[in-house]
């Protein structure tokens, strides 16, 4: 009986080995949502985070663009000054008068010969030119120091290179012939202007400015009792434009 029992048994043991190592089929949609799939939508998650983690913060706002400096002087047709060309010094307020020109000091005198406005403010006046001190181009640009000519020669045959000379009556500079264009020097020193802005945002306004150094007076007009508008040093400044010849 016991040999029965022990046959059973084996038999039953073989019976359930056979049944163990009998293979199941599994099925694709079975194998899609087995633990393997489970690790694999975790580490999907794992990478997803990560993928998260390294997306670069959106940039910072583009500051805005610096604003463009303007350097050059234009004339009225919107054309660049250029060194050695001949314009027309006008005031932008017509009826304050005309271009600039010459004329003696006062009414009983010829010669020498001062800068002066025209009080016609249809007359035009006589044309300049600007020569830098030191050009790096052929275009006027501002604050540059530079000599001012004019373009025709005069009966007193005076230099036409614009200077400063005090009048000591007066105790004013005023803009007179006779300057030396060329570098800077201790003779040099009265013949240097600049063009500036008129207005500090403005560019197309101009004014004219005396820079014996680094310190710069303004150019405006004195009134004489002889009725000559001289151009002087200090005065309210001339509002001007430059107008081709």
């Amino acid at each position: 009986m016991e040999d029965d029992h022990d046959h059973d048994h084996d038999h039953d043991h073989d019976h359930d080995h056979d049944h163990d190592t009998t293979p199941t089929p599994v099925s694709p949609p079975t194998m899609e949502v087995s633990p393997p799939t489970v690790e694999d939508d975790h580490d999907h998650d794992h990478d997803h985070d990560h993928d998260h983690d390294t997306v670069p913060s959106p940039p910072a706002p583009t500051p805005p663009a610096a604003p463009v400096i303007v350097v050059d002087i234009f004339d009225t047709d919107g054309d660049a000054v250029v060194m050695g060309k001949e314009y027309y010094i006008l005031p932008v307020v017509r009826r304050k008068g005309g271009g600039i020109t010459t004329a003696p000091k006062n009414t009983n005198e010829q010669c020498p010969l001062y800068v002066v406005q025209n009080p016609d403010t249809t007359a035009l006046g006589i044309p300049v030119k600007f020569y830098p001190g030191r050009p790096t181009s052929q275009n006027i640009t501002f604050s540059s120091d530079m000599n001012i000519v004019f373009s025709t020669s005069n009966v007193c045959q005076q230099s036409r290179v614009w200077t400063v000379k005090l009048d000591e009556a007066t105790e004013t500079q005023y803009v007179a012939l006779g300057g030396i264009a060329g570098y800077r020097s201790p003779e040099t020193v009265n013949n240097w202007f600049r063009i500036e802005r008129f207005f500090p945002r403005f560019h197309f306004d101009y004014k004219l400015a005396f820079c014996p150094q680094d310190n710069c007076g303004d150019l405006g007009v004195y009134i004489q009792e002889d009725g000559t508008w001289r151009i002087g040093v200090g005065a309210p400044p001339l509002r001007i434009k430059f107008k081709k010849a």
